[in-house]
């Protein structure tokens, strides 16, 4: 099926969003393996295959729209030098990937690809529980201390 050039446009962007992602949770779940916080890390491994899933349900639908995907591009990737800045540079990313899924959902209502705005709906659903896992770390932290959190995190 034939799909809108401009739809095919976004959904490379939001492709390779996912592909930063997969390699920002990735940096991060080496660090944090590193740092013996197997816990956390472990999070961030069920975070990076919910975006490995991402990808490739994007992915596929550029191929169902016959469209070219761009894989292997990258945007950069912001790894944290602590857990909290780890968390946030995941949070920043998770409210950018929202928003441009939330541009991407309206430009398939505009053009009636009602198929691709409910797989991209499914997409968004995840990323927001992402965005209230990532807060509800960041207020243990704010709540137990850094310390606190982290004695938490150690073994998994």
């Amino acid at each position: 099926m034939k799909g809108d050039p401009r739809i095919i446009t976004a959904l490379n962007a939001r492709l390779v969003e996912e592909f930063t992602a997969i390699n920002q949770y990735s940096a991060n779940e080496a660090l944090l393996r590193n740092w013996q916080y197997g816990k956390l890390a472990d999070y961030l491994a069920e975070r990076r295959a919910d975006e490995q899933k991402h990808y490739t349900m994007l992915l596929d639908q550029i191929l169902f729209l016959e469209g070219t995907p761009v894989a292997g591009m990258l945007n950069p990737v912001q790894p944290g030098k602590t857990v909290p800045e780890m968390l946030a540079f995941d949070h920043t990313s998770e409210q950018n990937a929202i928003r441009g899924y939330n541009a991407t959902i309206a430009l398939c209502c505009e053009v009636g690809d009602e198929i691709t705005a409910q797989i991209l709906r499914s997409i968004i659903a995840d990323e927001a529980d992402h965005i209230n896992d990532i807060e509800a770390r960041q207020t243990q932290i704010s709540q137990t201390g850094l310390g606190c959190f982290l004695a938490v995190q150690i073994g998994g």
